[in-house]
């Protein structure tokens, strides 16, 4: 009951005809600019205050439900990440997937109910088929296109035969407030209503990509004025439009491409990724023609806590290169080039076009079982020659994944990445309390931050393999806090059901607690697993 006209009077016709209903509001945000009275959209206070009183009204019960941190993962940031690749999100279609069709319904289901109904504008006919609602006006049948057959079957649209007029004067007659509610048009997460304000904060203002005639980006001048506060224009020196040349004392570049030339020029691209540690934008060397991924760090500023954030930030990226000029193999991005140019610190990369495995995943569904042994097998090599190189990762997971045009698959992202001493990565009982990583793919040792090796990649490698097979993180029902409980307790993620047996001796092999029983990557290298094909439908899709 989202606390309009529409739930109300189906909540009313449920109890009319007998059925035993219960009110259920969800409360999909923490930020407190969508919660207050007033705000638009339709998870505000006011709104779960209207829908309490239309089942105190009913002499029904009334429940809230928090799916806040679902709906942020599922919902907010696949909206962010669609913006940043291009694309034109529809949320409410992404929110009635993820949220009012599979997470409300999971959880009632659970709890014993038979069915959820909502006030959508929609039929479900005699044959149990998806229909136009009869108001065309109204009709929400195309939001609804991505409900599975279970789910269908499990749902009730009690105000779909009915056209909207007759919906209010329906309320009116029961004596509901929100008879004369208008509807509500905004995206619930914009409070304000300012699309382009909330985007910008998110992955900031920036031309949109444009692509040639084969999909292959162009890259795009950066903007020549620094920041909308100040006066002065970007001073430039005569240097094509875009181009970005290192001070004098820039290192020499390690690539093979290019090699010796410390005066490097680029043309800054499109926005292609974010994280922790700054921005990551497509970059063309601007006399080779060289694609890269170039990663951009704000250099500290006068403000001290941010200064203090960045300076880590800095000296992490710096412990990254430092790592990365060490490094050279083909399951493993190359390192290209860094310099400061007294904004920004850059790092050079090499460009992977297809992009990350968590993306393959958001675009294509969960992968076939032939394809995860496939990836897993080039992981498991990068894995074998970081960790004779005695590096740890310590962040094995999708997003860290890229994979080029060709199904080649490459690790990145050494952000945290560490040499160990004797084997060993051991940390200071004096020094704990922060965790670092990804805590869905954490292995029990890192979450109870004791002494622990290279092998606490493989319990990431097993937790990937998990990620790969379901498109979703290994930890699905859990928040973070529920995940740490569970590895901590010294408990693995769910083993997908309907993979080979080699494929569960595989990821029982990388789930193993004990990290001295846990094999290496160069043992898995030799598993089954890895090294006979995979039997005819194994993990098959659906």
């Amino acid at each position: 009951m989202s606390g309009g006209v529409d739930s109300s009077v189906a909540a009313a016709r449920l109890v009319r005809a007998g059925h035993d209903v219960v009110g259920v509001h969800l409360a999909l945000s923490k930020d407190a600019q969508q919660t207050r009275e007033s705000a638009r959209g339709c998870c505000s206070l006011e709104d779960s205050a209207d829908a309490r009183r239309v089942c105190d009204k009913l002499g029904i019960p009334f429940y809230v439900w928090d799916f806040s941190d679902r709906f942020k993962e599922e919902v907010i940031d696949d909206f962010v990440d669609s913006y940043a690749r291009g694309e034109t999100p529809n949320p409410c279609l992404r929110c009635n997937e993820k949220i009012k069709f599979a997470a409300l319904l999971e959880r009632g289901v659970t709890l014993g109910f038979d069915a959820i109904a909502t006030g959508h504008y929609a039929l479900i006919d005699d044959a149990g088929n998806l229909r136009r609602s009869t108001d065309a006006n109204k009709d929400q049948s195309y939001v609804l296109g991505v409900m599975t057959r279970d789910e269908l079957d499990r749902c009730i649209f009690p105000v779909g035969d009915t056209e909207k007029p007759q919906i209010r004067e329906e309320a009116a007659e029961c004596g509901f407030s929100t008879a004369s509610k208008p509807d509500s048009y905004d995206i619930c997460f914009i409070p304000d209503g300012n699309t382009q304000a909330f985007l910008g904060a998110s992955i900031g203002m920036r031309p949109g990509m444009i692509v040639d005639q084969d999909g292959v980006p162009i890259p795009v001048p950066s903007p020549r004025v620094r920041e909308a506060s100040t006066t002065s224009l970007v001073e430039h020196s005569a240097t094509p439009p875009g181009a970005v040349t290192p001070t004098a004392d820039a290192e020499t570049s390690t690539g093979e491409d290019v090699a010796a030339k410390p005066c490097m020029r680029w043309h800054k691209g499109a926005l292609i990724g974010a994280g922790s540690f700054g921005k990551v934008f497509l970059g063309m060397n601007a006399k080779m023609g060289l694609l890269m991924a170039v990663k951009q760090v704000e250099l500290p500023t006068s403000d001290e806590a941010a200064t203090r954030r960045r300076r880590y930030m800095i000296e992490s990226l710096e412990a990254e290169i430092a790592l990365l000029k060490t490094i050279q193999h083909p399951n493993i991005v190359h390192y290209l080039d860094s310099y400061a140019d007294g904004e920004f610190l850059n790092i050079f990369l090499e460009y992977v076009p297809g992009g990350s495995v968590v993306a393959l995943l958001r675009n294509y569904g969960a992968f076939e079982e032939q394809l995860v042994q496939n990836f897993v097998r080039q992981i498991l090599q990068g894995l074998f020659f970081l960790h004779s190189q005695a590096i740890v990762h310590r962040d094995i997971k999708g997003a860290n994944i890229l994979v080029d045009n060709k199904g080649g698959v490459k690790i990145s992202d050494f952000g945290i990445s560490k040499k160990v001493e004797s084997g060993l990565l051991v940390s200071t009982r004096g020094q704990r309390g922060m965790l670092q990583g990804s805590v869905f793919w954490m292995a029990p040792e890192v979450v109870k931050q004791t002494s622990h090796t290279p092998k606490a990649d493989v319990w990431s490698v097993g937790c990937l393999i998990v990620e790969m097979l379901t498109a979703t993180h290994p930890w699905p029902k859990l928040d973070q806090m529920q995940a740490l409980f569970q590895i901590g307790m010294s408990r693995h993620p769910e083993i997908p059901p309907d993979i080979s047996a080699a494929a569960t001796d595989f990821l029982l092999r990388t789930f193993e607690v004990d990290e001295a029983q846990r094999p290496s990557a160069s043992a898995l290298l030799d598993h089954v697993f890895i090294t006979q094909p995979v039997p005819e439908g194994a993990g098959k899709a659906d």
